[in-house]
């Protein structure tokens, strides 16, 4: 990921542009940004930062840099390096490993939206560097849900079944910010086309759909079998 800032963005006017946009939504995307961050410059689990901490952050100009792409390096499975390319316009999708530990399935998988960097400063507790400016690079991303209803893997030679989380959902954030360094490699998420498409997650026009589309399917598989050190 470069270190360009030929596209900023102000994080308070884009926010204000988009405010009917649930993708958005003014007050859970700056929190979740925010939380993410002090997350980062403290090394404490987002879930568990109070609230009060994030009085202590600041953003350089309240700016964010967007990017193009990013690119991830993974082992492959006879020990040497590759390289997957990830753009919110084309090949969008990523796998984490995942902390649910209710769910059997090892990874997570999300969406990338947008690739940013930002300046930030943090002073409160737990600070890692106490008022330096610090360079953080951060992904906002559209998170997929497993469907653990639907038993798959290779036990039930079936692949994992996701949808995309609900943007009305109260219990659960359907979009969020994660760290590329903890993004396994790119995934390869393929629609169930068997069954139909639907308008009801996200809007058409919000600013989230980067890749062109208007709808999303119902629901998506995580293809185990794109390449070798994928099924490795």
């Amino acid at each position: 990921m470069g270190e360009s800032e030929r596209k900023p963005v102000d994080l308070f006017n884009w926010v204000v542009e988009h405010d009917n946009d649930p993708a958005v939504d003014v007050h859970d995307f700056l929190l979740l940004l925010q939380r993410h961050l002090v997350s980062r410059m403290t090394g404490e689990h987002e879930a568990l930062l109070p609230d009060e901490w994030k009085d202590h952050l600041k953003i350089k100009d309240d700016r964010a840099f967007e990017h193009k792409v990013i690119s991830f390096n993974y082992p492959m499975y006879d020990m040497r390096h590759a390289q997957d390319s990830v753009n919110p316009r084309t090949h969008a999708d990523v796998m984490l490993l995942s902390e649910d530990t209710d769910d059997e399935h090892p990874y997570w998988y999300a969406r990338v939206v947008g690739v940013y960097h930002a300046l930030v400063r943090y002073t409160g507790p737990q600070a890692l560097s106490p008022g330096v400016w610090t360079h953080v690079n951060f992904l906002w991303v559209r998170w997929f849900a497993h469907n653990t209803s639907y038993s798959s893997g290779f036990p039930h030679r079936r692949l994992p079944r996701l949808s995309f989380i609900d943007t009305d959902d109260p219990d659960t954030s359907a979009f969020g910010f994660i760290n590329p360094a903890t993004v396994v490699r790119a995934a390869y998420i393929t629609p169930s086309f068997h069954s139909g498409t639907t308008v009801d997650l996200l809007p058409s026009d919000s600013v989230a759909r980067k890749d062109g589309s208007d709808k999303d399917y119902t629901f998506y598989y995580a293809n185990m079998f794109v390449d070798r050190n994928m099924f490795m």
